[in-house]
């Protein structure tokens, strides 16, 4: 079972990835470098189609074809959690091709946030036992679970879209985050487990494309449906044992994205910058400002991740 999801993800996100290049030139879609961008040459930046199409082949070559390898439909978070990395992935097919307005973008994102809470995919409370007081969490309630679940939907979504700025570098680190989501889940929603082992499989055949030199981009539609899929899984994984989930696994979890998007932040209010256009300040772009290569800081920052997951994974 495992085998199936990951070798045909892996096998037609690899073959597609010609056709989608040859797609993506006709229709202009090209990425041109700048000051900010480390390609110095132009590159179709529609990949994410390939990565979309290596995720949910298995899935549609099962249903058609009644394959009874495994039973999803007792998943109360199936569908739910499809619409929603779908609809992200089509905000960034838009993005791609007509560049929205960052707050056009950013309410699209609350909305497809919304319809994620309103189908049971959110955050309940906060874990206070390190406190040693009498009560162990404190559960936000249904307002305060609803602003917190939207802040960390679109905030992780776009953590990880600001990521993807080096060769191989977001397609790499989420390959790392979905083998540790596969051990954390412990079979408990089987559906994630092996749609996290085709989006891996999805990414190994994209790297082939994407790794330094790059030959093409994933774009926003890559990114969004990426950085949903890691938003979105981890408030299902951490929710697993009391079906409700706790606010500081996932931040945890996700500890370096999550820090290099406050660093960035920070260093544009200081600079009195919008907080929506990409700069680089960015640990990976700094880090070629001080002399690292480019593969050499794509894999200083797979070695944090991993570094980071391990520790994570050893805590709990």
């Amino acid at each position: 079972m495992y085998i199936y999801f990951f070798a045909l993800s892996f096998i037609s996100s690899f073959i597609s990835l010609p056709f989608v290049k040859s797609i993506g030139h006709d229709l202009n879609i090209i990425d041109i470098p700048n000051k900010r961008k480390q390609h110095k040459i132009k590159l179709t930046r529609f990949g994410g189609i390939s990565i979309f199409f290596g995720l949910f082949l298995p899935l549609i070559i099962k249903y058609i074809l009644d394959i009874d390898i495994i039973d999803f439909q007792n998943e109360k978070f199936l569908l739910p959690f499809i619409v929603s990395i779908s609809a992200f992935f089509c905000l960034g097919i838009v993005e791609d091709i007509y560049v929205l307005k960052p707050l056009v973008k950013l309410i699209f994102q609350i909305l497809i946030a919304m319809y994620s809470f309103f189908n049971g995919i959110r955050i309940h409370n906060i874990d206070i036992s390190f406190l040693g007081l009498t009560s162990n969490t404190i559960d936000f309630g249904v307002i305060l679970s609803f602003i917190i679940t939207l802040i960390w939907i679109v905030g992780i979504t776009n953590a990880f879209n600001w990521l993807d700025g080096l060769d191989g570098l977001l397609s790499g680190i989420t390959i790392i985050y979905c083998l540790a989501l596969i051990f954390l889940n412990k079979d408990v929603n089987l559906f994630l487990s092996f749609i996290s082992l085709s989006l891996i499989g999805s990414c190994i055949g994209f790297l082939r494309y994407n790794f330094y030199p790059a030959k093409m981009l994933m774009g926003d539609s890559g990114s969004f449906l990426l950085g949903s899929f890691l938003g979105l899984s981890s408030l299902i994984v951490f929710g697993n044992n009391v079906d409700k989930t706790s606010l500081n696994l996932p931040i945890l979890f996700y500890l370096y994205p999550i820090a290099d998007m406050v660093s960035v932040l920070i260093s544009r209010l200081s600079k009195g910058n919008s907080l929506l256009l990409p700069d680089r300040s960015h640990l990976h772009y700094r880090l070629n400002d001080l002399g690292f290569s480019h593969k050499k800081t794509v894999l200083f920052v797979y070695a944090i991740t991993i570094l980071s997951v391990s520790l994570f994974i050893f805590m709990i």
